[in-house]
């Protein structure tokens, strides 16, 4: 039995009801009851879809925050690489600075002590001076890793000789020559000074022999040059001296300043003197005026050419 639909309510009623049973409204019977439900279903107000209206806020919030969060991790990155580029440009700049720098090196204030052995007058340098381990250990140390190596080398180059190495007395001038590598200090930028030292020859002990020349009390002579140490000595005056009368001359400068002379003979002499008075056993050329260190070398010197002549009878 066909039914009809109210259109206000949708209930289905009986054909020949002209109102509907349910809410009593007129019924359209010229519909069919499909047509009449479409009709029902379009009369219904339309459902409001606002309950998502939230996703899409949601969605531009989160697309904000990735590239936010994007944009930060990119600066974060940016800022590491011009840290990480500023310290190889510092590190780099400081490399450059150190193989720069000049490292200054007195060679003599590194060496050390010459051995001078024997008796004087004819003593002998027995070991030539070395570079010291102590202080090339601190020269190292001061330097960066690497130089070290090429500083190690350069070190191992540098040779001292000395000259006059034999035939030495107490009180005579060793010079230390100082050679080295000269192209390792360029490469290592090395300022180089103390290429020659001077060691005063000292504690060499008194000879076991006798002087070929000797004198009885009254030959020995008193002062030969009262006035050496007011006036200055000729070479010609120090030539016409017996070898003996030279000895005498160059130590009676010392005995001005009261050496102690350990040679028998120069002491007998020198006791013998009222103006003598033995305090010291060092007289430094520096306590010498400008007269007595000439006459020293001048006297000295015609010494040493007796000496190279053979003819020089003593040991000093």
């Amino acid at each position: 039995m066909a039914k009809v639909i109210c259109t206000h309510c949708g209930a289905a009623n009986p054909e020949e009801s002209a109102f509907c049973e349910q809410c009593g409204a007129a019924l359209e019977k010229q519909q069919s009851a499909e047509q009449q439900a479409v009709r029902y279903q379009e009369a219904q107000p339309a459902k409001k879809s606002g309950g998502k209206k939230w996703i899409i806020p949601v969605v531009i919030l989160l697309v904000l925050a990735l590239a936010g969060g994007g944009i930060y991790m990119y600066q974060k990155h940016q800022a590491a690489e011009e840290a990480r580029i500023a310290a190889e440009k510092a590190k780099a700049a400081k490399e450059k600075a150190e193989a720069e720098k000049t490292i200054p090196i007195d060679l003599a204030s590194i060496m050390t002590t010459p051995q001078i052995t024997g008796e004087d007058g004819n003593g002998i340098v027995s070991t030539e001076p070395v570079v010291d381990g102590n202080k090339s250990t601190v020269i190292l140390n001061s330097i960066n890793e690497k130089k070290k190596e090429d500083m190690g080398k350069f070190l191992n180059s540098v040779k001292y000789k000395a000259s006059p190495n034999e035939g030495l007395s107490n009180g005579d001038k060793v010079k230390i020559q100082i050679d080295y590598d000269k192209e390792l200090a360029a490469k290592l930028n090395l300022e180089i000074s103390g290429t020659s030292a001077e060691v005063k020859v000292k504690g060499l002990t008194e000879p076991a022999q006798t002087y070929t020349e000797s004198y009885s009390d009254d030959e020995v002579p008193g002062d030969v040059f009262p006035w050496s140490s007011d006036a200055y000595v000729e070479e010609s005056e120090a030539e016409a001296l017996t070898d003996y009368e030279l000895r005498i001359a160059i130590n009676e400068i010392y005995a001005r300043h009261g050496f102690t002379f350990g040679k028998a003979d120069l002491k007998k002499h020198f006791e013998a003197q009222d103006w003598y008075t033995p305090t010291t056993d060092d007289v430094p050329d520096s306590e010498l005026n400008e007269y007595e260190y000439a006459n020293v070398q001048v006297l000295k010197d015609e010494r040493q050419a007796r000496k190279d002549a053979g003819t020089w009878p003593y040991s000093k």
